[in-house]
C-alpha cells in the first residue's frame, strides 16, 4: 500500500507545527496583578498572533492547586514553548531574548526539558539566577545557562514535545518547580537557568503549607527512591538512596515555621544555645569596627545583622565597591541618606581634597556618627554635614520614624507613632546652599524616594555625572511600582546603567565622556 492512499493520516514528520509559539499559563488570584503581567509579555513582542495565554481563575477561592491546574493548563496548551508564570512577574527582555536563548539552548543540550530563572545545581553549592526581584536587582548568570537539580517556580519554560507534568500524589502551591525537574530527570532529561531577565514583585512564603508540600514530596520520592531492588522478567535494578541532608533540610524547615529552634529543640539545648548566641552577640559588640584599613564606630543599638557585616567586612560593600569604581575623583559629591557615614568616609576619601562632599543625613540620633567617622579619615577636604530630610511638598518639616535599630528610620507613613519633626531639603537646595555648579557625582540611600528623587529633580540631575543609587525594590512593590519602572525613569533622565551590584546601581551621564572606571 502506497502512504498517498493513507488520506486521513500524516506521517510524523510531516506534521505541521504548532502555529503558536508560546502558551503562558497562570494561577490568577489578582486581576490587576494579572492583567499587568500579560501587559509586560505584549509589550515586549510576544503578541497574540504568537501566543495564548491561558488561566485558572481562582479569585473566588483555590479552585484549582499548583499541581493539578498547571497540569490541566500544560495539557490544554497548544504552544511549542509552555510557560508557566506567576502573575506577579513583569517581562524585562524581548522574545527575541527568549528565542535565543532556548535556540542556544537546544544546541548546546538537546535533551533539555525545562528551564527557568533561579536555581540551584546539583551540589547544592552555586544559586544561579537571572532576575530582578526584592533582594537582587539585574542579577546576571556568571558564563551562559547553567544546568540545575531545582528551579524557582516564578518563571518556567517547558519544551512541550518532553512531555512533562506534574505529581498527581503532591498537591499545594510549592515546590512544584523542583518536581519538573525530578520528573524530567526520570525522564533522562534536564533542566537549566537561562538568560531571560524578568522581574519578580512577590516574595516566596515558608509556613505550614510549605511544610505539608515538603513533607508530600518527601514521602512520594522516598517510595520511589528507596535503596531497594527491584526484579524485572530478565534481570535485578538497585535503585536509590538517601542521605542526612535530607534530614537536615526537613528540621531546618520545621524550626523556622514553627518559631525557630526554641520550640523544636529541648529546653536544655536551648539553653545552651542561647548562651552560645549571647556569646557570639558579645564578640560583635565593639567599640571599633575595620573596614578596609579604617576604623569606624556604630551606636550601641545597631542591629545585630550591621554588626556583623560590619565584622565581616559586608557593610554597604555594593555601594563602597561602586564609588570606588565608578565616582570621579576631581568633581565634588552629595551623599543623600548617610546613616553611620561609613559610605561618606569612602566617598570622602575617594574624593580630591580641593572637591566638596556634601552629606546628608535625616536622623538627628545618627549626625555625631556620621560625622566622627568621616572625621576619623583625617581628610583636609570640605565636608559638610546636614540634618535633613530629603521631600517635596509645600511643609518645610516632616514626621520621621527612628526605629528601634535607628539604621532603617524613615519618613513616617500616616498612622506611624513616636515620630519625630525633621526638617526637609531637596537636591536643588543643597546644590544651591553649597555653591556645587557645574558636574558632581551623587550617592543614594533614600529609602523607597528614588522614584521623587528623579520625578522631581530633572533639571539638577543634568550636570549629575554619576549616580550610585541603592534602590529598595520591596518598597517598591508597596507602592505598586517596580525596578523595571524605576529603571525607565533612570535611563529617561539621561543617564545609562554600567553596572548593578545586589540592590545598588551606577548610572552615568550618558553624554558625559569624564567618568570612567577607577
Amino acid at each position: 500500500m502506497h502512504l498517498h492512499q493513507f488520506e486521513h493520516s500524516h506521517e510524523i514528520d510531516d506534521l505541521p507545527e504548532s502555529v503558536v509559539e508560546y502558551s503562558f499559563c497562570t494561577l490568577m488570584t489578582d486581576e490587576t496583578k494579572y492583567r499587568a503581567m500579560v501587559k509586560s509579555f505584549l509589550e515586549v513582542g510576544f503578541t497574540l498572533e504568537r501566543c495564548e495565554f491561558i488561566f485558572s481563575d481562582n479569585r473566588f477561592g483555590n479552585k484549582l492547586d499548583a499541581y493539578r491546574g498547571l497540569n490541566r493548563m500544560i495539557a490544554a496548551a497548544r504552544g511549542r514553548y509552555v510557560i508557566l508564570v506567576h502573575q506577579d512577574v513583569l517581562a524585562a527582555d524581548t522574545i527575541k531574548q527568549l528565542n535565543g536563548a532556548l535556540a542556544q539552548l537546544s544546541d548546546s543540550a538537546p535533551n533539555w526539558a525545562v528551564a527557568g530563572n533561579a536555581g540551584y545545581d546539583r551540589q547544592g553549592k552555586h544559586y544561579h539566577t537571572r532576575i530582578s526581584d526584592r533582594h537582587l536587582i539585574d542579577a546576571k548568570l556568571a558564563s551562559g545557562a547553567q544546568e540545575v537539580a531545582s528551579l524557582d517556580e516564578n518563571f518556567l519554560v517547558l519544551r512541550r514535545d518532553a512531555l512533562l507534568g506534574f505529581s498527581d500524589d503532591i498537591s499545594g502551591f510549592h515546590l512544584y518547580g523542583t518536581d519538573l525537574v525530578l520528573q524530567a530527570n526520570f525522564r533522562g532529561r534536564t533542566a537549566w537557568v537561562v538568560d531571560f531577565h524578568v522581574e519578580h514583585l512577590g516574595c516566596g512564603l515558608v509556613d505550614n503549607s510549605f511544610l505539608a508540600v515538603l513533607q508530600l514530596m518527601e514521602a512520594k520520592y522516598a517510595r520511589i527512591l528507596a535503596g531497594r531492588i527491584v526484579r524485572t522478567p530478565v534481570t535485578w535494578i538497585g535503585i536509590g538512596m538517601q542521605t542526612w541532608r535530607t534530614r537536615r533540610a526537613k528540621h531546618k524547615i520545621k524550626t523556622h515555621v514553627y518559631g525557630g529552634w526554641r520550640k523544636s529543640l529541648s529546653i536544655g539545648f536551648s539553653s545552651f544555645r542561647s548562651t552560645l548566641r549571647a556569646l557570639s552577640d558579645r564578640r560583635l559588640l565593639r567599640e571599633k569596627y575595620a573596614l578596609d584599613g579604617l576604623l569606624f564606630t556604630i551606636p550601641d543599638n545597631a542591629t545585630r545583622a550591621a554588626r556583623k557585616a560590619m565584622q565581616n567586612g559586608l557593610y554597604e560593600k555594593h555601594e563602597r565597591d561602586l564609588i570606588a569604581k565608578w565616582v570621579s575623583s576631581d568633581i565634588p559629591a552629595v551623599e543623600l541618606g548617610a546613616s553611620y557615614g561609613i559610605v561618606s568616609t569612602f566617598l570622602r576619601r575617594k574624593i580630591s581634597e580641593d572637591r566638596k562632599v556634601v552629606v546628608v543625613e535625616a536622623n538627628p540620633a545618627l549626625m555625631p556618627f556620621c560625622s566622627g567617622n568621616v572625621a576619623a579619615l583625617a581628610s583636609k577636604g570640605e565636608t559638610i554635614f546636614v540634618n535633613k530630610a530629603l521631600a517635596y511638598g509645600e511643609s518645610r518639616s516632616v514626621p520621621f520614624k527612628v526605629t528601634a535599630g535607628v539604621h532603617d528610620s524613615h519618613i513616617a507613613t500616616s498612622g506611624e507613632d513616636d515620630v519625630i519633626m525633621v526638617p526637609t531639603t531637596t537636591l536643588t537646595s543643597l546644590l544651591a546652599d553649597h555653591k556645587i555648579e557645574g558636574q558632581y557625582s551623587l550617592v543614594c540611600d533614600i529609602e523607597g524616594y528614588e522614584f521623587d528623587l528623579l520625578e522631581q529633580e530633572g533639571g539638577v540631575l543634568e550636570n549629575c555625572a554619576m549616580l550610585i543609587v541603592e534602590a529598595h525594590p520591596a518598597i517598591f512593590y508597596g507602592q505598586n511600582r517596580s525596578f523595571g519602572a524605576f529603571r525607565r525613569m533612570v535611563l529617561a533622565a539621561g543617564f545609562e546603567i554600567v553596572e548593578t551590584s545586589g540592590t545598588v546601581i551606577a548610572a552615568r551621564r550618558v553624554h558625559e565622556a569624564l567618568v570612567t572606571p577607577h
